[in-house]
């Protein structure tokens, strides 16, 4: 309703919300791919020395803890800017429709006359 007749607010709307898509997907989904991939080279790579196993498993969970970090950051900061946008137009929605109904009454007050 706030972006009804708003080509503008509705592609920035969506588009913003696709961000917000993307980033809680990776919030969520990079945990669950790093142990997966940690048990993966655990049981799969055999022939590796188990000094390179420690590593590559170090790396791995570094990164996964690293990649979720930053992508919780990023869905936060989206959810703060999609929600300080939706108020700001929705405020503006608000006063908009105070005029209009100010207007309208003024005009139905100049006709009585």
């Amino acid at each position: 309703m706030i972006a009804k007749d708003n080509d503008y607010l509705n592609r920035l709307f969506e588009y913003t919300r696709s961000r917000m898509r993307i980033a809680r997907a990776t919030a969520v989904n990079s945990p669950i791919i790093g142990i997966f991939f940690t048990v993966w080279v655990l049981f799969s790579l055999s022939q590796l020395d188990r000094k390179m196993k420690v590593l590559i498993v170090l790396v791995t969970i570094g990164f996964t803890i690293v990649l979720t970090l930053l992508a919780a950051q990023a869905w936060r900061k989206l959810m703060r800017t999609y929600i300080k946008l939706v108020k700001s137009n929705y405020q503006s929605f608000l006063l908009n429709q105070a005029r209009e109904v100010t207007n309208t009454s003024e005009k139905n007050r100049i006709n009585k006359i």
